[in-house]
């Protein structure tokens, strides 16, 4: 080959790499030893706003204002010594603008191995930094709302291990700070609490670490809550806490964390008990004289009867129905303190769910005559449980639907069967529940007026009676309605 020809095509060669290097979008600065600019490409320009007239022969120190002069020979060093530098940069464009670089350095060397130069390729990062200081602002912020706020907060992730708590779920789990319970380990965690609590649920039964509601985000569970007593083995102080926890997942739906957040309860469960025991004490000194009261008036009835005095016999019967609704209320206030000390006592018997519930429309239906009561369905199958407990929920539940639907006429009762449980519906055809109601009406002492605001008597006791009686039995209480359409009550019960 002609050293013509070679000239030639070494130099279409040399115009066609910088073409190339002129077209990329990425800066390219090439530098000598001395570091004043020997190349510039149109990507430099496009980041940095200055042309490569008026940087040739300069050197970048222009571009990194807020970076010292040492530092940069430092960098220098690095390269010369044969090591590619990689970092980023905080530079200045030619209007004074801040920019972020991503950049490789890198040192040329001769086809013999001699260093000639250095060459830079830089792309614009400032979008990815704003948004990450954004998100470090963000981060600080709530971690100084979360230091703050009253509630526990604990953090873990798909492990279990505990990535971040604030110092009041420290102060909830015995330690002294946050960073104090975060220097345990998973397995260490688990051992300190068990050994410094006693964890107990609101009726006094044992809680364990899979009953947790952090146990069963991890599992992938969308909410979980659980009101846990902790007894203090060292101090033999007692706390209230409602712990609930949701799972966070990341952009592949993979369950990446577990939030914790724990409610001190323990002044409003203490005030709780005040009122329940006094509740209690006062429904026990109330029962012997309504006792003695309804005695008397059965006596003094049979008396006036026998001398044939019509009319105060049908004032003493009015005032006898009236101690006996005022009995089951007391009954029932009874009743509600014994379930809040978990003391409601239950028996275990199997039961013939079938005939049970015949029995009990042959006696309501004696006291509902403006109702026919139909049965439909059959389980053929026995439960397990408590027959005085269920026949108050069902006796609760008729007599409601016949209260609550005084323009109709019948109540329809429907069993049925599945693999595991026996489902029996209550539906009457009344007045209905609101819906912003229904998730309310097993509470202590809610009620519901109906759409015309006529307000039922009662208490508000008997919905949540029932329905803790019906969750002691391992079953569900559940209701569905609709203003002037009716309401269905469903009680589903494991079979034995």
């Amino acid at each position: 080959m002609s050293e013509t020809l070679f000239k030639k095509q070494a130099n279409e060669h040399l115009q066609f790499q910088a073409t190339i290097l002129q077209n990329v979008s990425e800066s390219i600065i090439v530098t000598d030893l001395q570091g004043q600019i020997t190349y510039w490409n149109e990507g430099a320009t496009a980041l940095f706003g200055y042309s490569a007239q008026d940087m040739m022969g300069n050197t970048p120190a222009i571009l990194y204002a807020e970076t010292e002069s040492p530092q940069l020979h430092a960098d220098l060093a690095q390269i010369q010594a044969g090591t590619d530098y990689i970092n980023e940069w905080k530079g200045r464009r030619k209007d004074g603008t801040t920019v972020w670089i991503d950049i490789k350095t890198t040192l040329l060397r001769t086809s013999e191995g001699a260093a000639i130069g250095f060459i830079g390729v830089a792309k614009d990062i400032t979008a990815r930094r704003q948004i990450e200081d954004q998100l470090r602002q963000s981060r600080d912020e709530l971690k100084i709302i979360f230091q703050h706020v009253a509630d526990g907060i604990t953090v873990q992730d798909r492990s279990g291990a505990l990535v971040y708590v604030n110092d009041a779920g420290a102060c909830l789990s015995g330690f002294a700070s946050a960073q104090d319970m975060l220097s345990f380990d998973v397995e260490t965690l688990r051992a300190h609490i068990v050994e410094r609590f006693e964890l107990t649920d609101e009726f006094g039964q044992p809680v364990s670490f899979s009953d947790l509601p952090a146990a069963k985000a991890l599992q992938g569970q969308s909410y979980a809550e659980t009101l846990i007593h902790y007894r203090d083995r060292h101090t033999g102080k007692s706390l209230w806490s409602v712990v609930k926890a949701s799972p966070i997942f990341d952009e592949t739906g993979q369950l990446h964390y577990a939030v914790n957040i724990f409610s001190d309860l323990t002044a409003r469960m203490e005030l709780e008990q005040r009122k329940d025991e006094f509740i209690g004490m006062a429904s026990h000194e109330l029962k012997t004289p309504i006792t003695s009261l309804k005695g008397y008036t059965q006596l003094l009835k049979m008396k006036l009867a026998k001398q044939g005095l019509a009319e105060p016999v049908a004032m003493l019967d009015r005032m006898e129905r009236q101690l006996t609704r005022l009995t089951q209320l007391i009954a029932d206030l009874l009743d509600v303190s014994k379930i809040q000390a978990g003391q409601l006592d239950y028996a275990e018997e199997p039961i013939d769910i079938d005939a049970f519930i015949h029995d009990m429309v042959d006696t309501m239906q004696q006291l509902s005559p403006t109702h026919t009561i139909t049965i439909h369905g059959t389980a053929h199958t026995p439960i397990v449980g408590d027959s005085d407990r269920l026949e108050q929920v069902f006796t609760n539940l008729i007599s409601n639907a016949v209260k609550y639907s005084p323009q109709a006429n019948h109540v329809d009762i429907s069993i049925t069967a599945s693999q595991d449980t026996v489902t029996v519906s209550i539906r009457d055809y009344g007045i209905g529940i609101p819906q912003e109601h229904q998730q309310k009406i097993f509470e202590r002492f809610y009620r519901v007026s109906d759409v015309h605001d006529k307000t039922f008597p009662g208490l508000g006791m008997g919905l949540y009676i029932s329905s803790e009686i019906v969750k002691r039995h391992g079953g569900r209480l559940w209701v569905e309605s609709a203003e002037s359409e009716g309401t269905t009550f469903f009680i589903s019960l494991p079979i034995a």
